[in-house]
């Protein structure tokens, strides 16, 4: 099953983005939509954001969703980030996401716990946190 979940946390200024699976054209597409509104709320809000993305199950994707999935790097490029954290346990998924984020400021984990630890993010997760 694919997900693309996208929580933002004003108060926290987080970021909390859970993907999954084989996607769809528009799933790519509404997913690239929620991160333009996340990226220019923070842009309008004069802070940074921090963001962890768990990529658990989330597969390599066709030539068409890749194409789009870089639209949406450029996105996360040019936001206001702090620290950007990406939960990616496959070796493969990881090597996959790597060529295509490039430069984008950010770092790869095998796990969530070592991702919240980097991010700083000690207290509990709210309970709707889809990451």
């Amino acid at each position: 099953m694919a997900l693309n979940i996208v929580r933002y946390d004003r108060a926290t200024d987080r970021v909390f983005i859970r993907v999954s699976g084989f996607w769809t054209l528009t799933e790519a597409e509404e997913f690239r939509e929620k991160i333009r509104v996340v990226c220019w709320a923070a842009e309008m809000s004069g802070r940074s954001i921090s963001i962890m993305s768990n990529m658990i199950g989330y597969v390599p994707q066709g030539a068409e969703i890749r194409m789009i999935n870089m639209q949406t790097v450029a996105l996360f490029a040019a936001a206001p980030i702090g620290k950007f954290a990406l939960i990616i346990p496959s070796a493969l998924t990881r090597a996959h996401i790597s060529r295509q984020i490039g430069r984008l400021r950010c770092r790869l984990f095998a796990d969530r716990t070592t991702a919240l630890e980097w991010l700083g993010w000690t207290e509990r997760l709210p309970l709707d946190c889809p990451a």
